[in-house]
């Protein structure tokens, strides 16, 4: 399977997205270890609970705004899932700033971190919301998805819409390596 034996690290673990996720891997792939990236502590304790303490699971308090912290946990992952966000049309638009350092300034960094931990695989898991930001968030978005194809540009993304998802995947090939698209 091509999800034995690998390290997996889901940010936004604790969220509905990444617990059904995280679950389903636990009971139907073998991972070597799966690391749950959470800023939410009560979270990652009911998790811990409600999967016995499985000694697979790995759990990392951090924010995905936290460039250092996500080179220090993506070191030796193999697969990245990204599904932190502030997904709630409201706080978003009540909180523009925070949404943009989140959701735009966080895949950012997800992508700096995986490029420098020479990750195999990132999913990028995009919700599709529809919200009045000010101009300059959407710049900044559409500048992120320009940096991304420019950093690829040895790589390759594939980008598709599933349910309420826009999921960017980029698939890294290492210098040196002779490593393969891995599909989930």
């Amino acid at each position: 399977m091509i999800l034995d034996n690998k390290t997996i690290l889901v940010t936004g673990g604790t969220g509905s997205f990444g617990q059904k996720f995280i679950e389903y891997i636990l009971n139907n792939k073998n991972p070597k270890s799966i690391r749950i990236f959470s800023r939410d502590e009560m979270k990652q304790w009911e998790m811990k609970r409600k999967f016995d303490s499985n000694k697979k699971l790995r759990f990392f308090i951090g924010d995905v705004r936290d460039k250092n912290r996500l080179m220090r946990a993506f070191e030796g992952v193999d697969i990245v899932v990204h599904a932190a966000a502030l997904k709630h049309v409201p706080v978003c638009e009540y909180n523009p700033f925070e949404a943009v350092l989140t959701n735009t300034i966080g895949v950012q960094n997800i992508i700096e971190a995986a490029l420098f931990n020479n990750v195999d695989k990132i999913r990028l898991l995009i919700q599709l919301i529809y919200m009045e930001l000010p101009k300059c968030a959407w710049k900044k978005f559409a500048l992120l998805l320009m940096y991304i194809l420019e950093r690829i540009e040895e790589q390759k993304l594939v980008v598709y819409v599933t349910g309420m998802f826009l999921v960017l995947e980029a698939v890294f090939f290492h210098y040196g390596t002779n490593k393969k698209k891995m599909d989930i």
